[in-house]
């Protein structure tokens, strides 16, 4: 069931390329699959009969059957704008869900492009009681598609149509009811609550958390675009990279959980070679592109878990979670092949440059456990590969037996 108010044109989820890329087989259910017609008001693609509207206030009998969910309520309108982050403001969200309306599970599915930090996008999944579920993507997920077009509570249940039926078999679900989520008046996501068994979900289940998306609207706007600014804060404006300080704070966080679990991770500090003689040749304009180029080849092969930041300059640090030696091996060694391997187009010169790159590796817990001495052993390596002819890579624990 679909359940709203106001008029609502037949338009799909607006996504960045990127995001659209990804998501391009799995957007939208396929409205050649359909046979059933479109009622006023009723995307295409969305069943007519699952449609219904609810009241733009809360109806105070409704309120008066349900304490425990005017309490959740109320307790969302006063406290639920504490926390700036958005994960937070969700987490918090879904935390009073179930008091408002009983369920399984809840998911908090979040897709939003800014239009006032940048034009960027932030995709955030939230989600409760799935049990190590695998969670299907924003782009996989068909409730929120549904959704999302119809901006409206969605409610559906098994056998309702085959793409929905196969989405709420895989959450392990009988029932599902779903709200949109608004930022800067647009659809960004939306809340899902799933029942394993009946009861279905109820018109009076969509009033409560229509509501309650009412309430969550002005938490999220404001926590999504302190996120985009927040990322804006901590990203290097030449390469695109983190900043020194998120990289510190990083560092910070990856040290204590690799001694937490008792397992190795490696630093790495990079420095390219001749980049001075570069900049005094060519200007400051030709160097930053130069860095730009070098920051995609940097990241190019990096895992998602990896932290590649710019510290200054022509300085640059990696952080590699559960890496070993050999590992960091494997990964220098790489890097310093695609850098001199690549091709740095000049404006003023018809053959590309080749760089060199020299490399720095310290590991956590061999070399150090603090991040300053971490950071002091993976210099002294990245000294050693400059005084060694540049080109190359050296190990902190190789030095120490060296000298």
């Amino acid at each position: 069931m679909v359940l709203g108010s106001g008029v609502v044109p037949s338009t799909k989820m607006t996504e960045s390329s990127s995001v659209a890329k990804r998501d391009q087989n799995v957007e939208h259910v396929d409205e050649a699959r359909h046979s059933w017609q479109t009622e006023v008001g009723v995307p295409v693609g969305i069943p007519p009969n699952t449609v219904l509207n609810v009241d733009p206030e809360m109806p105070a009998e409704l309120l008066r059957d349900r304490p425990t969910a005017a309490a959740a309520l109320l307790r969302l309108a006063v406290t639920g704008g504490a926390d700036t982050t958005l994960a937070a403001s969700l987490r918090f969200s879904l935390d009073q869900c179930d008091d408002v309306v009983t369920s399984d599970r809840q998911l908090a599915s979040f897709h939003f492009r800014s239009r006032t930090a940048g034009d960027t996008t932030t995709d955030v999944l939230v989600a409760r009681h799935f049990d190590g579920m695998l969670l299907p993507t924003i782009g996989e997920n068909v409730l929120q598609n549904w959704t999302v077009a119809a901006t409206k509570p969605v409610a559906v249940s098994l056998a309702t149509e085959p793409a929905m039926d196969a989405f709420l078999l895989r959450v392990h679900a009988r029932h599902a009811l779903a709200v949109p989520l608004f930022v800067e008046h647009q659809p960004a996501g939306s809340l899902q609550l799933f029942r394993q068994g009946d009861p279905c979900f109820t018109r009076d289940d969509a009033q409560l958390l229509w509501v309650m998306s009412q309430l969550v609207e002005a938490q999220t706007s404001w926590a999504a675009v302190m996120d985009h600014w927040r990322h804006y804060a901590l990203t290097d404006s030449i390469t695109g990279l983190r900043t020194r300080r998120f990289f510190e704070e990083e560092l910070d966080r990856e040290l204590k959980r690799s001694l937490r679990r008792g397992i190795s991770s490696a630093l790495m500090m990079l420095d390219l070679d001749e980049f001075k003689a570069i900049n005094d040749q060519f200007g400051h304009h030709t160097g930053d592109e130069i860095l730009r180029r070098f920051a995609r080849v940097l990241i190019r092969d990096m895992r998602a878990i990896d932290t590649v930041a710019r510290i200054g300059g022509d300085e640059f640090a990696v952080i590699l979670p559960e890496t070993d030696t050999a590992g960091a091996r494997f990964v220098a060694a790489r890097i310093r092949d695609a850098v001199r391997s690549a091709d740095f187009p000049v404006e003023m010169r018809a053959v590309p440059l080749r760089l060199r790159v020299s490399i720095g590796v310290a590991l956590c817990p061999q070399d150090a456990t603090q991040p300053r001495k971490l950071l002091e052993a993976a210099d002294l390596a990245l000294y050693q590969s400059k005084r060694d002819g540049r080109n190359r890579y050296s190990f902190s624990n190789e030095l120490r037996r060296l000298g």
